[in-house]
């Protein structure tokens, strides 16, 4: 915290922010400072959120899905998102978000697998799939221009044999095909963190995203 403070110079700082952490938590026991160590909480039992994912990613692998779910649940954002420059957490939140990865595909949410990777052609290409199955023709051709701009722009790749078939195929689809489909009803995204104080706004949301396929939000965010 203080590198270019002796021991004896920085113990003191320490001791403060000690104390005021204490009073921001409202625990004595919050931070205890003895010998060479700091411990947070010591008589408590600490759940990491990074933890409990690997865990629950573990048990997934028996093909667990309620397992999947929850950790995927559990998952939520990058590691230290706010560390970016720290090397030391290049390889664990690398490691930990291909994890994540592999879980969405597992679990076949494949929105969130392209949302998180759109380099992911496989992910589209399932997407294309079930929106030809509802006849959805501007939903597939969306999706295919969405993941061809994704594959030149990132890895300079053209799209492959398989996907142009697919846009063969949506395009054979009649042009007012999507206007005869039955609506579905798509739930909103998964916010990556908590929304707090908004419940209202997201219940006024919900409703307006029943009746139309775009809702634009004006304001600061």
């Amino acid at each position: 915290l203080w590198p270019d403070l002796a021991v004896d110079k920085a113990a003191p700082r320490l001791h403060k922010c000690a104390h005021f952490a204490r009073a921001a938590t409202g625990a004595r026991q919050a931070i205890v400072i003895a010998d060479e160590f700091v411990a947070l909480f010591p008589s408590e039992q600490l759940v990491v959120d990074v933890d409990q994912f690997v865990e629950l990613a573990d048990r997934g692998r028996s093909s667990a899905i309620d397992d999947i779910e929850r950790a995927l649940a559990v998952y939520r954002g990058d590691l230290l998102p706010d560390d970016l420059y720290e090397p030391w957490t290049e390889e664990p939140r690398q490691r930990l978000r291909l994890r994540r990865l592999g879980l969405l595909r597992e679990a076949g949410r494949w929105e969130e697998l392209v949302a998180a990777d759109p380099t992911d052609e496989d992910a589209h290409l399932r997407l294309v799939h079930a929106r030809l199955a509802a006849a959805d023709r501007a939903g597939a051709l969306r999706q295919l221009d969405w993941m061809e701009a994704s594959l030149r722009r990132s890895l300079d790749l053209d799209p492959s044999e398989a996907a142009i078939a697919l846009r063969a195929d949506a395009l054979a689809l009649p042009v007012d095909g999507a206007a005869g489909a039955p609506r579905r009803s798509v739930p909103p995204p998964r916010p990556a963190t908590a929304t707090i104080g908004r419940e209202v706004e997201i219940d006024e949301l919900t409703r307006l995203l029943e009746r139309s396929p775009i809702v634009t939000l004006l304001g600061p965010g």
